[in-house]
């Protein structure tokens, strides 16, 4: 039960990384298209919908990522390192935002 807990938690987390992550207007998108490069790794069969499954795969696939020992739980510390990663990326797209111009 805590494993279905944390795997649910870590989606909703791995979710709002990545659409964090996303610049406004989503990858080539217009206005109110953020996280349109979300939705497209997310629907892996191409129905133009996120179902269940595909949900439960990200969720998966970000565990197996957090849990760098592979002894099937994440720690505090394997989060923690997961999340400074997520900022790093975040921080270093940032600085080439602003080193090619864009916003």
């Amino acid at each position: 039960m805590l494993k279905k807990h944390l795997v649910l938690g870590l989606s909703l987390l791995a979710s709002s990384s990545l659409a964090m992550a996303q610049p406004p207007g989503g990858p080539g998108g217009g206005p109110g298209m953020r996280g349109g490069g979300q939705m497209q790794h997310a629907d892996t069969d191409g129905d133009g919908r996120v179902s269940l499954a595909e949900r439960q795969a990200m969720a998966t696939q970000r565990f197996q990522k957090e849990d760098t020992n592979g002894d099937g739980y994440v720690t505090k510390e394997e989060m923690q390192a997961g999340q400074a990663r997520r900022q790093e990326f975040r921080q270093k797209m940032q600085d080439l935002k602003k080193q090619y111009g864009q916003q």
